[in-house]
């Protein structure tokens, strides 16, 4: 027999214009959880009509002060969640860093257990980070992953991509949605965008230092540069959900059109049924004892059925809120039943194709997916459908 316990999930976000978080409140709802949010106000989650309660905090820039750290333990002492789910990279960032201040001064209460297993092991915090170590963790675990070789100077910048092989793909460590992402066709193109990425004038390493010090950013100014081999297949995303190091479920998919670019985010996903995805998932989640919502990128190689891992994305992504009517598990009520401790169900793979809004509409206004796939438009909740068609 199936046992309701009241839940509570909080959301903790520092980015107002990342639309992708917004959609997971009536998702969390839709499963029975009760969910709060602190996140800065007018930001596309604000507007979820979906939360029953939050902390809106004003916003003049990306930056956020580190303040933040203040709201995010208030949040968390208010709310009282049962589970918290980083909104965003630098997010992600303030609960690792005040996990490590909670050990630190060995204090072991409710917060830091809230705390501790809602995040992936503190060991592994610097590789949520680093596409680059992720790559070197991957070869040992034997998970696929293109060739990738990190890179200093010049010199081993031609060097790795000499012996990779033109087109190569650069990339920087830290970043989200395309940004750093180059794919380079001639050594002079790579040259180019090696120089654009380490070129800091006098007055941006100036502001480098000022935003480490005082606010909260996974951008560095010295951030790695790696050289990855370009592998000219279908990208691909894999959403999952997972507890304590145990992968619960997930959703693979494979992407029909990006926006903006093609090293931009999906637009258009469809369902794949990919045993690596699935293996790949759960050796990797069950390596760095992942917990909370996430999503792996990939290359697909559809000849011959096989998954190439690029990305680990440790947050919710777009396509985390879907009910088991669109995809094949709906990742939300799994982990309401996993913290219920219900009897989980795992579906069979069905065939999907879904148009996410606003993007697919902004890339091509009459594109046909529009009205083949499922269009994920927020009819429910008007106030972020407008929001984000602004």
């Amino acid at each position: 027999m199936s046992k309701y316990t009241k839940k509570n999930i909080l959301i903790i976000a520092t980015n107002k214009y990342w639309p992708g978080i917004s959609r997971l409140p009536a998702g969390l709802k839709r499963a029975g959880f009760q969910t709060y949010a602190l996140c800065p106000r007018g930001s596309f989650l604000s507007y979820s009509n979906f939360l029953e309660g939050s902390i809106f905090f004003p916003t003049f820039t990306y930056s956020r002060s580190k303040f933040f750290y203040a709201l995010a333990l208030l949040s968390i002492f208010w709310f009282k969640p049962d589970f918290i789910i980083p909104g965003d990279e630098e997010a992600l960032l303030v609960m690792q860093n005040l996990r490590k201040l909670f050990c630190k001064f060995n204090i072991f209460s409710t917060t830091f257990i809230v705390l501790d297993r809602s995040l992936p092991s503190a060991d592994y915090d610097n590789m949520l980070f680093s596409k680059a170590q992720l790559m070197s963790r991957c070869e040992v675990w034997n998970v696929s992953v293109p060739k990738n070789i990190s890179v200093k100077n010049e010199i081993q910048l031609l060097a790795a991509a000499e012996k990779i092989g033109y087109p190569v793909v650069l990339k920087i460590d830290a970043g989200y949605g395309g940004a750093g992402v180059h794919i380079c066709e001639t050594e002079a193109e790579l040259i180019q965008k090696f120089k654009d990425e380490k070129k800091h004038s006098l007055i941006q390493k100036i502001k480098f230092k000022f935003k480490d010090l005082f606010f909260v950013t996974i951008f560095k100014q010295n951030s790695g540069i790696s050289i990855q081999q370009f592998l000219n297949l279908e990208r691909g995303h894999c959403s999952f959900i997972a507890v304590d190091g145990v992968k619960l479920a997930n959703n693979a998919m494979i992407t029909k059109t990006s926006h903006p670019g093609r090293t931009g985010p999906s637009s258009v996903s469809a369902g794949i049924n990919n045993l690596d995805v699935t293996s790949f998932a759960k050796k990797i989640i069950s390596e760095i004892k992942y917990s909370g919502f996430g999503s792996f990128d990939y290359m697909y190689d559809s000849e011959k059925n096989k998954i190439y891992i690029i990305e680990l994305n440790a947050r919710p992504t777009p396509w985390a809120h879907y009910s088991s009517e669109i995809v094949s598990n709906d990742l939300c009520q799994i982990l309401f039943d996993h913290l219920n401790k219900n009897e989980i169900k795992i579906n069979p793979f069905k065939d999907y194709t879904i148009a996410l809004f606003p993007n697919e509409k902004k890339r091509d206004p009459n594109s046909p997916y529009l009205k083949s796939a499922f269009h994920d438009v927020p009819v429910n909740d008007e106030r972020l459908k407008k929001a984000l068609e602004n």
